[in-house]
């Protein structure tokens, strides 16, 4: 084991497992109910939470832009073409022709930005990153002037969201391709302010949870085997009451729910709460496929969804137990999970490029 690897800390891989967890199981089809509000508030919210307390703010913006574009922007176009490819390929074997429609629905939905399927991911954080990093290079006033004309972005967006879903709703790109990239493009840029202040919070919070963790490591043994699960407890119990009271929010298609204040607030504790229950996971012998889940996440992301392993996951599932069960989604995430394990192998070892890596991992 080389020295990087050594000094990995493992608990922002294990929340990142229990992030995407949730994410495979709402893309099997866990969308409605009260664990789905839930999950839904935590879980892409997690991964912004992570690497805003992790970005390095003495980095150069030369140099955080050709990081990303290496760790989140290639993946975007080489994900974005496989999955456009995929679909032309099965059009062909369904039809015998092109699907033109989907051509140009998808080709606008990458020039936008606004990503095909779980790709808006990357594009919103890699805008959301080199924003914040823009930011952090500003004078004081004027870096308080920016928080505030993005915290008003914010509550403008919450008043027209319904009206933007439905001109997103409502365009034809068949008939306008250049109106249709341009909602895509208000919706993507949309989406902005909350992953901004998401991921101020969360760096700004650093501090606090290094803080945290000075004062769970002076605590007695007993009572430092007890500090995070409570504390974990609290914030998903707090977390888990204000999104179902709020009825559940998507941070990708600008909902919020009943008050977009709850949502803020039910995405801070489950977040927050993931984070201290990562540390839990972590004090366990078990912990160490949560880490390797963790560690491949990117992977995992671009790879579960129905363009690729999850539609035989659901089949497989479905002659076990019935759609819809507790049983169902486990087996699906067990599925999936399982599957993804040949893929991990290949794209590590053959084509790291692909999720950005520099050399293939030995």
């Amino acid at each position: 084991m080389n020295d990087k690897a050594s000094k990995r800390i493992p608990q922002p891989d294990a929340a990142k497992a229990l992030a995407l967890f949730a994410v495979i199981l709402q893309h099997a089809g866990l969308d409605s109910g009260p664990f789905f509000c839930f999950m839904t508030s935590f879980h892409v919210p997690l991964f912004f939470a992570l690497s805003a307390l992790f970005l390095n703010p003495e980095q150069s913006i030369k140099e955080h832009l050709k990081k990303r574009t290496l760790r989140l922007f290639i993946p975007y176009l080489v994900f974005s073409i496989a999955d456009t490819a995929i679909v032309q390929a099965v059009s062909f074997i369904k039809t015998g022709g092109p699907d033109l429609p989907a051509l140009t629905r998808y080709g606008c939905f990458f020039i936008s930005g606004f990503g095909i399927s779980v790709l808006w991911f990357l594009a919103a954080l890699m805008a959301t990153e080199l924003l914040f990093v823009l930011y952090l290079k500003l004078p004081g006033l004027l870096k308080l002037c920016t928080a505030l004309a993005d915290i008003a972005l914010f509550v403008l967006i919450c008043l027209n969201a319904d009206k933007l879903s439905a001109a997103f709703s409502a365009q034809d790109p068949d008939s306008s391709a250049a109106g249709f990239i341009l909602i895509c493009l208000l919706t993507a840029l949309a989406r902005l302010p909350l992953c901004l202040i998401v991921y101020g919070i969360s760096f700004y919070t650093a501090a606090f949870f290094r803080q945290y963790l000075s004062f769970f490591y002076a605590l007695r043994p007993g009572v430092r085997n007890l500090l995070p699960p409570i504390s974990a407890a609290c914030l998903l119990t707090l977390c888990a009451f204000i999104s179902v009271k709020n009825g559940g929010g998507s941070l990708g298609m600008i909902y919020y729910g009943k008050s977009p204040v709850l949502f803020l607030l039910s995405m801070l504790t489950g977040c927050g709460g993931m984070m201290l229950l990562s540390c839990c996971i972590c004090a366990l012998p078990v912990y160490k496929p949560f880490v390797f889940i963790g560690m491949n996440s990117l992977i995992i992301m671009l790879t579960h969804t129905d363009f690729y392993l999850l539609t035989p996951a659901r089949k497989l599932a479905s002659l076990v137990s019935a759609p819809g069960g507790t049983i169902y989604f486990i087996l699906v995430l067990l599925l999936t999970l399982i599957t993804e394990l040949p893929v991990i192998y290949v794209i590590n070892r053959f084509f790291p490029a692909l999720i950005g890596k520099r050399k293939a991992a030995k």
